[in-house]
């Protein structure tokens, strides 16, 4: 296994990184990077790879990216759609060159003097970590769905509210269907306090879109094992199944699911990849001693998973971030800052996976281990 640090800046907590582009000539990944512990993606940077995963260059650099005026003019690089868009939102480009973004609104940035109405609304509301007597954080049930017929100029926004919800959250694991159909793994906090996933479903042209529940858990990860047959991993981290990943199925492009089953695989959350010979590959953080990274396989498309050959990526984790100490966020816990792995297949049939971590150093950064199966 090769090891190689994405983005590491001390002073700055850079985690859940995502793989924008994979080509013969380079990779590009965006992650969340911020001098303060940022749960929000309020800052992000950009990195590329030219030598599959050896070595890193930053292309842009932590920035607050948060609306659509950070960029004037065309979106001519896909990685400034993906950062305008937010952090959690599914993106994508369609066949007639329509540029599409869709889920929650997530957390959003308000001036300190908005706190009261935010409370009134019934919004989850968090002090800024950095600017607590300035700003706040707040969590709504927004919704929305976004297009641009001119690379990015102007854009025809859809916004609504999930009924029935306190709060929702997308999960960057949206996909494409083979027939154009995009699902996208989402989950919230219903009014009676129970905690749901669900995905945000379009049809093939991303004209109409539905909200479809899958059952209990948080961040999802989908991928499609078969034509129309799509593939759900659900964190879960309460009751009797706490740590272990929920399967279920759908048969129909993510219309209909079937009942949820605990597998054998204990971590979270996932990130599911179709490798070239079919089989299925989930990477996930293992956050408990040794902490770090692991992945295992599924020859069945994933009705079972080889446990007993669970590959280790790393497990030098575990130690609390620097920027951990100073918010009441996460309360300081060790397996805070670990995990959120993404993996992909390169031309060489390797894998590259990335996912962000914290050694003895206390400095939370970005990195990825490339490996053979």
């Amino acid at each position: 296994m090769q090891h190689s640090i994405l983005f590491k800046n001390p002073g700055y907590y850079s985690a859940f990184p995502l793989i924008l582009s994979n080509s013969n000539s380079k990779i590009s990944a965006i992650f969340v990077s911020s001098p303060f512990h940022d749960h929000f993606g309020e800052n992000f940077a950009c990195v590329e790879t030219k030598d599959f995963g050896r070595s890193w260059a930053t292309i842009i650099g932590p920035k607050e990216i948060n609306n659509e005026s950070t960029f004037d003019g065309d979106i001519f690089d896909w990685r400034l759609f993906t950062a305008k868009s937010g952090w959690r939102v599914f993106t994508n480009k369609l066949p007639n060159g329509d540029l599409i973004s869709a889920g929650s609104t997530g957390w959003e940035k308000l001036d300190i003097d908005q706190k009261n109405i935010a409370l009134g609304n019934g919004w989850v509301v968090r002090d800024h970590p950095q600017n607590p007597g300035k700003f706040i954080y707040v969590n709504t049930p927004k919704l929305f769905v976004k297009k641009s017929k001119d690379n990015g100029k102007t854009w025809e926004k859809n916004e609504w509210i999930a009924e029935g919800f306190k709060w929702v959250l997308g999960f960057e694991r949206g996909i494409v269907l083979e027939n154009g159909t995009m699902v996208v793994p989402m989950y919230g906090l219903r009014n009676n306090d129970s905690v749901v996933t669900f995905v945000l479903r379009s049809d093939t042209n991303g004209n109409e879109w539905s909200l479809i529940e899958i059952g209990k858990g948080d961040e999802t990860a989908l991928v499609e094992v078969a034509p129309n047959e799509v593939l759900a991993m659900s964190r879960h981290t309460s009751g009797d199944d706490s740590g272990y990943l929920l399967s279920t199925r759908s048969h129909d492009g993510g219309l209909t699911w079937s009942n949820q089953t605990k597998t054998n695989i204990w971590g979270f959350p996932a990130h599911l990849l179709k490798l070239s010979d079919d089989r299925i590959l989930c990477s996930y953080g293992f956050r408990k001693s040794p902490m770090g990274i692991r992945a295992v396989v599924s020859d069945d498309g994933g009705f079972t998973w080889n446990i007993q050959q669970e590959y280790i990526l790393r497990d030098d984790a575990g130690t609390i971030s620097a920027k951990n100490e100073q918010t009441k966020l996460t309360g300081g816990r060790p397996s805070s800052d670990v995990g959120y792995p993404v993996s992909i297949q390169l031309i060489d049939g390797s894998i590259l996976t990335v996912y962000y971590i914290t050694l003895e150093d206390g400095i939370t950064h970005c990195a990825s281990t490339k490996w053979t199966l």
